[in-house]
């Protein structure tokens, strides 16, 4: 494919300004097609010869017959088309008739690059050399002369596989790892002379692309790598790792390298630090065969048969990454997976606590943006932000409340201020109350019925009985004390630490007779338990021997004629109180069971059953 230099040259890629052609070109096999830049309409096409019958061709001259080979290059030179293709010819078609104006011939390899400037076209081929032809444009009026072989550049050793021509010079990469300045200056009417001015080597496999600059060249290579070259010197200013696969096609300016490459991508470089600053992915597989871009747009032409435009300055931020919480996931899980911490996801999604986590929870797992705080960021910093502008205000009024306060002209410290009678409305709930222990004097001086009391004593407080103990093992320690003085006997002194002593030992004795009591009230109960269930071994046993006592009574009264005597009154009430309580059962005998290990409690109800 080719786009129009000129609609670049006129910062208008698309063909829309002055001087502009609004389509583009593009080969298929041996044809040539023309598309509209616009709405990719296909204008018309050219047919190679192997596409038009055998009287046709034989009619037509060999220009007009097309290529009988594959189009292997293009160059779009507003007017015209030149089409270079493996069958040795370049072939200019007019722009508007799609006719064949005239054929070079003269390489003895495959053409596989083409340029131009105002006066000549220069082509680079499989057999090693560059040639130079005259244009249409350039000898009006001397038609004999269109087409014509100038100059035969020889110099490389390999293939020349780009080249770009100017007024006074010519750039050339090769496969021979070597980029080359030349320099084209007229000795004759129909002749031009070229020299090599500079070799640039540096590059260790072959050059794709070159570009010629006012005091710099870039070359593209096959590992993809931009080299930026100061002409002045011949070094290499910068190295830049751009592509993954060989560079097809490059155009810069002053600030950008916009390169495509066989990577499907296009690449935007800052040429002055050499970083890559984007990567355009868009294009299907396959290399980008060209492009170009103005102020607004750039353009890119694919081998997957698709033209993109991408805008400039229209940058989209880029995105945070979100996770839905799956069943059976955790922040801990996503701590994991994502390589952040879980603190750094809870600030990031507003949790405060992990338990507020859910199945289907959306949580931002990386920011698209590192330095820009999420919406759960900037929430909490606005309730941080309030926060602190609340105490600054607590802390201004707290300020403004200690300059307002009254300074002893005594000592020139700050008092507070004086109590006034609204004060009166705070709850005095005690003795020690805020209230009544700032403003007790006040209280006593302003109020029309003051308290009499003390507000800040309470004889019942402890410290006021242990200050009254204190004063009293004071005044039995002076000389003229009286032994009738009491202490009280809540204070362990030395006269009464035997008796705390015997207070402690009884309470201790008396709190283990509990225990202790306790204890086994609670082994009682539980043997209890387990001879009333009716579902553990033992219950079953216990209540399986009760009715066969039960039956073994029945059948000696039988025996005995029916005759009742005290004893057996006795059985009967206690038979009837089990039926009134059917949890309590009589100690029986069980055959061929051992009942040693675990021996029922006697008959009849216990100490607290």
């Amino acid at each position: 494919a080719a786009l129009c230099a000129a609609n670049a040259a006129g910062n208008e890629v698309t063909g829309t300004g002055s001087g502009g052609v609004e389509q583009w070109v593009a080969a298929d096999g041996a044809d040539v097609h023309f598309v509209d830049y616009h709405n990719g309409q296909l204008c018309g096409v050219i047919p190679g010869g192997k596409s038009r019958d055998s009287k046709t061709l034989q009619l037509e001259s060999e220009a007009a017959r097309g290529h009988d080979g594959v189009v292997t290059c293009l160059l779009h030179d507003a007017g015209a088309i030149y089409s270079g293709s493996s069958d040795e010819k370049i072939i200019c078609w007019d722009f508007a008739t799609h006719k064949a104006l005239y054929c070079m011939t003269g390489h003895e390899g495959a053409i596989v690059s083409l340029a131009s400037n105002s006066s000549y076209v220069a082509s680079s081929s499989a057999d090693l050399t560059v040639r130079l032809w005259t244009k249409h444009t350039a000898l009006v009026g001397d038609d004999s002369r269109v087409g014509q072989q100038v100059r035969v550049v020889y110099g490389h050793v390999k293939s020349v596989l780009s080249l770009q021509i100017g007024e006074s010079w010519m750039l050339t990469g090769a496969a021979d790892f070597e980029v080359r300045v030349w320099t084209l200056q007229k000795s004759g009417k129909h002749s031009v002379s070229v020299e090599c001015t500079h070799r640039l080597q540096g590059h260790e496999c072959p050059i794709t692309c070159v570009r010629y600059g006012t005091l710099e060249v870039l070359s593209g290579d096959m590992k993809g790598r931009i080299f930026i070259w100061w002409m002045k010197t011949a070094t290499i200013l910068r190295q830049c790792q751009v592509h993954s696969a060989p560079v097809k096609c490059i155009q810069f300016d002053s600030v950008h390298i916009v390169s495509g490459g066989a990577d499907s991508t296009v690449c935007i470089t800052d040429i002055a630090t050499g970083e890559k600053l984007q990567t355009l992915i868009g294009h299907g597989p396959g290399p980008i065969l060209a492009l170009a871009f103005d102020a607004e747009r750039i353009v890119s032409v694919g081998v997957d048969n698709t033209m993109r435009y991408w805008q400039w300055g229209r940058r989209v931020p880029p995105k945070d990454k979100f996770h839905l919480l799956d069943k059976g996931e955790s922040l801990l899980t996503l701590s994991k997976l994502y390589s952040v911490s879980v603190d750094t996801l809870m600030r990031w999604n507003g949790i405060s606590d992990m338990r507020h986590c859910h199945v289907g929870m959306k949580l931002i797992v990386r920011k698209g943006d590192p330095s820009k705080p999420t919406d759960a960021e900037k929430f909490a910093a606005e309730q941080e932000k309030k926060r602190l502008l609340e105490d600054v205000a607590a802390n201004n009024r707290l300020n403004s409340r200690r300059d307002n306060a009254q300074v002893d002209a005594g000592t020139g410290q700050a008092l507070l201020a004086k109590y006034n009678r609204v004060h009166k409305m705070a709850t005095d709930i005690d003795f020690f109350s805020l209230n009544n222990r700032m403003f007790k004097q006040e209280k006593r001086q302003v109020e029309l019925f003051p308290d009499r009391g003390d507000p800040n004593r309470n004889p019942h407080a402890l410290s006021a009985r242990l200050q009254r103990s204190k004063k009293q093992i004071a005044a039995l320690s002076s000389p003229n004390a009286s032994k009738s003085s009491l202490v009280d006997r809540y204070y362990i002194s030395a006269d009464n630490e035997d008796d705390w002593r015997e207070v402690a030992e009884q309470l201790a004795m008396t709190m283990l007779s509990l225990l202790v009591e306790y204890e086994a009230y609670a082994v009682v109960m539980e043997q209890k338990r387990v001879l009333r269930s009716t579902i553990s071994i033992i219950g079953r046993i216990n209540r399986y021997a009760t009715q066969k006592e039960k039956d073994r009574e029945k059948d000696e009264k039988d025996k005995s004629g029916g005759e009742v005597g005290p004893d057996q009154l006795e059985v009967v009430q206690e038979e009837e109180e089990q039926e009134e309580d059917p949890g309590v059962y009589v100690q029986g005998e069980v055959d061929d069971v051992d009942r040693s290990a675990s021996e029922p409690l006697p008959h009849g109800r216990g100490e607290g059953d």
